[in-house]
């Protein structure tokens, strides 16, 4: 084989492991977004055991409000289930904006820009951070890590559109 052979067969080689790799990596990102996407479905529709099949037996909610002072709030994932199914409680909604998926391997995070509402109207945004774990192929939520801001104006400058 000469020289220009094996140059055109390495790039040719190169190329089509960046674009399938590119793409395997793309489906996986998008695979634990869906995943994180399911939770906050699950969150909305009232749906218990949905919520309980995407997330960990050990899953932890940390809410880390800031003021003067900042105060950690951590939620299991038994009280979660009982709030999630409970008919009393207001309509929960929360959006994510911009996810960014970090992976290695059976393990992956997700950062997002994200607002919360509450019976129809706005009750906080902030930043969710998600670590998720791969196993039994499918992706599950151990622990879910998030900032509380209560000031639409703020909500509003940090997800580049206004909160309603």
């Amino acid at each position: 084989m000469n020289v220009k052979k094996l140059a055109l067969s390495v790039a040719v080689f190169g190329t089509l492991h960046l674009v399938f790799g590119e793409e395997a990596k793309t489906q996986e990102e998008s695979a634990i977004v869906e995943a994180v996407q399911a939770m906050f479905d699950a969150m909305e529709d009232r749906d218990a055991a949905a919520f309980e099949n995407i997330t960990l037996p050990q899953l932890r909610f940390v809410a880390v409000l800031s003021g003067d002072s900042t105060v950690t709030r951590a939620t299991s994932r038994e009280v979660l289930i009982d709030q999630i199914g409970s008919t009393t409680r207001n309509d929960w909604r929360e959006r994510m904006f911009d996810p960014e998926v970090r992976i290695s391997g059976p393990v992956a995070t997700v950062w997002t820009n994200y607002d919360f509402y509450s019976g129809g109207e706005f009750s906080h945004c902030g930043v969710d951070s998600f670590q998720l774990f791969k196993i039994g192929g499918g992706w599950k939520i151990a622990e879910v890590a998030y900032t509380v801001v209560r000031e639409r104006d703020v909500c509003s400058t940090r997800l580049g559109r206004q909160v309603q």
